[in-house]
């Protein structure tokens, strides 16, 4: 009889001992995820640095970002300190509440990021196409991640004969450009390119007063794919 019950205590013992390392694994996964999750908003929502935070990132930190944050900190503790529960009914709780916790903070995390400017470029533009002089090219000025520290400018080209698209990088002085105003014709439009009066085959870009660039000037040579800034 006594060799019965040390029997059934050394396999409550055994079971329990894999319940706490199947309790202590799930929650280990749990503040790894979390943790994930946590930096994957941080950086979301600022681009890597190249924003500043969306007007909601101070509501979403403050319900879930810090709480998070509290509460991956007292994980580890408790983990280090080996403070689990032994009874398998309280161990049973402990995992639904990780769980529980783990499915909102997957949910909301992302919500409060913008993928536009960090995983994709955000490309602003007019709203119509601006022709050359000439008549050979069809023209606009795109604006990619602007208000951003990574911001840059470029030309869209398109030769009208042959339909070739080409996007031409402009290395302008400022990094962070911003919109004064929103062109609707071609007396506001954001730049004008124009022929240049020492070769037919490169044009002059001016950017006008609708940009925080204004007045920059760039040699274009459209057969090359190239654009000088002129001093």
């Amino acid at each position: 009889m006594v060799q019965l019950n040390k029997n059934k205590k050394n396999k409550r013992a055994g079971g329990n001992k894999k319940m706490l390392l199947a309790v202590s694994l799930i929650w280990l996964f749990a503040i790894l995820l979390n943790l994930m999750l946590l930096i994957y908003f941080c950086i979301g929502t600022t681009a890597f640095n190249n924003r500043p935070p969306g007007t909601e990132w101070g509501y979403y930190f403050t319900f879930i970002g810090f709480p998070t944050a509290f509460l991956i900190a007292v994980s580890i503790l408790c983990l280090v300190m080996g403070w689990i529960p032994r009874i398998i009914p309280t161990q049973i709780i402990l995992v639904i509440i990780i769980g529980v916790i783990t499915f909102f903070v997957i949910y909301i995390a992302p919500l409060p990021i913008e993928k536009e400017g960090w995983l994709t470029e955000k490309v602003r533009t007019l709203s119509y196409m601006q022709t050359t002089e000439d008549g050979k090219y069809e023209y606009t000025l795109e604006l990619i991640n602007t208000f951003q520290k990574d911001g840059y400018a470029r030309l869209y080209v398109k030769d009208v004969v042959t339909d070739e698209e080409k996007r031409i990088p402009l290395h302008t002085k400022r990094k962070k450009i911003t919109i004064r105003g929103f062109a609707h014709g071609e007396e506001n439009a954001w730049s004008h390119l124009i022929v240049s009066e020492t070769s037919a085959s490169v044009y002059v870009l001016t950017i006008t007063e609708w940009l925080s660039i204004e007045n920059e000037q760039y040699e274009i040579n459209i057969t090359e794919g190239t654009a000088r800034r002129i001093e």
